[in-house]
């Protein structure tokens, strides 16, 4: 999956990713929001930074290398919107279940 990516960002060039054509920002609030609608996940609130990165990178896996047509995609296959989602989510609980990391936060308290 990582050399997919890889060589998708390198066929693609560095500094342009599938996601940066002319209207990747109008497309982000659209995609957020259908996934708002289809998930109960709002991500209105997360950096679109990080958003684009990481919507890119399931546009990227998905084979797809217009956000047009990653929309189209989003709204008629309901598992990769759900792919999606899981993506954009940020996983921090596992840190807190981890009893390696409780061990070092506990020391540094």
């Amino acid at each position: 999956m990582l050399a997919k990516y890889g060589r998708q960002m390198v066929l693609n060039g560095e500094l342009k990713g599938p996601a940066s054509d002319d209207h990747s920002t109008d497309r982000l609030a659209e995609i957020i929001n259908l996934v708002r609608t289809k998930t109960s996940h709002d991500f209105a609130l997360y950096k679109p930074g990080t958003l684009l990165r990481r919507i890119e990178r399931r546009m990227v896996l998905a084979g797809v290398d217009d956000s047009g047509r990653y929309l189209d995609m989003l709204r008629q296959d309901p598992g990769e919107l759900e792919l999606l989602a899981k993506d954009l989510l940020i996983n921090v609980t596992s840190f807190f279940r981890d009893s390696k990391a409780s061990h070092l936060r506990e020391r540094n308290l």
